[in-house]
């Protein structure tokens, strides 16, 4: 795999997704504890991002970020593991069914930005969960461009006077230090604006009508996902999936020969895990099968 998105920075987003389909979220104190958990995962590891947007849906969660994407994968499992401890206590469920929660990862510069910020915070809106996207609860939406805000909230008020203890039990942990600057409401939630980085998602836009426009917007442009893999870093990607597939060794046989080796089914599997789950591009996965069965055909 080259650097394309292993050590370059960019903006990366990632998409968790509870196995099974299975809610992650299933009351209040759930979503507070996923959001105390985005924030202690992704800002305070041993690798850190910027984060720039985040949306907890009931069974799905949008982040995004600026870092490598190795970055973005050490974040994602420590997140991971940390809400499958809460969740599995809490609910007594098997917490390895909770680790095996489905990540995919895109990442893209400045215009791919725009467009991921726009689709994450649109989520609310496009799943039928709010009609207004700027007022879901769990999301950051309404942390930029506050003097031009048009959407106002009632939140809940900020505890005050918390020792440092006192503070890593309402978040969750006693592993991280929480910063003292870090505000914690009355519900045990940090605060979107403790960890979000505003400043790099206001950035991305001209000013509050364009981030609005991009928000209501709420999508993502086809050709912004063709910049997330290279045509080899696809072929590679499509190469493990296919091994995963059919049990055969790509070492053993030839890396396009287990390509080959798929039958329509595992094909089609293959494909729809590399659009859902990775975003590979259209186009990037045309050239690959064609390729494929140019060679198939002689």
């Amino acid at each position: 795999m080259s650097t394309h998105c292993y050590e370059q920075l960019g903006y990366i987003h990632i998409c968790t997704y509870g196995l099974f389909e299975s809610l992650l979220c299933k009351d209040k104190a759930d979503f507070v504890m996923a959001v105390n958990k985005i924030a202690i995962s992704f800002c305070l590891g041993k690798r850190r991002m910027r984060v720039v947007a985040v949306v907890v849906m009931s069974n799905h969660i949008h982040i995004v970020a600026i870092g490598s994407l190795e970055d973005a994968k050490y974040c994602a499992e420590l997140f991971k593991k940390t809400y499958s401890m809460y969740y599995s206590n809490k609910y007594g469920k098997n917490s390895k069914i909770l680790r095996h929660i489905r990540t995919g990862f895109t990442c893209g510069q400045h215009a791919y930005g725009q467009n991921a910020v726009g689709y994450v915070l649109n989520n609310p809106r496009h799943h039928g969960v709010a009609n207004n996207p700027f007022i879901y609860r769990w999301s950051s939406a309404r942390e930029y461009f506050k003097e031009d805000q048009v959407y106002q909230l009632e939140m809940p008020g900020i505890q005050a006077g918390l020792t440092c203890n006192q503070r890593e039990k309402v978040l969750g942990t006693s592993r991280f230090k929480i910063p003292k600057e870090w505000k914690i409401d009355d519900n045990g939630m940090v605060t979107f604006d403790s960890f979000i980085c505003t400043e790099a998602a206001e950035n991305l836009f001209r000013n509050y009508k364009s981030y609005e426009f991009f928000v209501s917007k709420g999508t993502m442009e086809a050709d912004e996902f063709e910049s997330v893999y290279t045509d080899l870093e696809a072929r590679e990607l499509a190469i493990k999936l296919a091994e995963e597939q059919t049990e055969l060794s790509s070492a053993k046989i030839g890396g396009e020969e287990v390509l080959i080796a798929l039958n329509s089914k595992q094909r089609e599997s293959v494909i729809r895990t590399m659009k859902r789950t990775y975003r590979v591009g259209d186009a990037s996965i045309r050239r690959i099968f064609t390729r494929i069965e140019r060679i198939s055909y002689g």
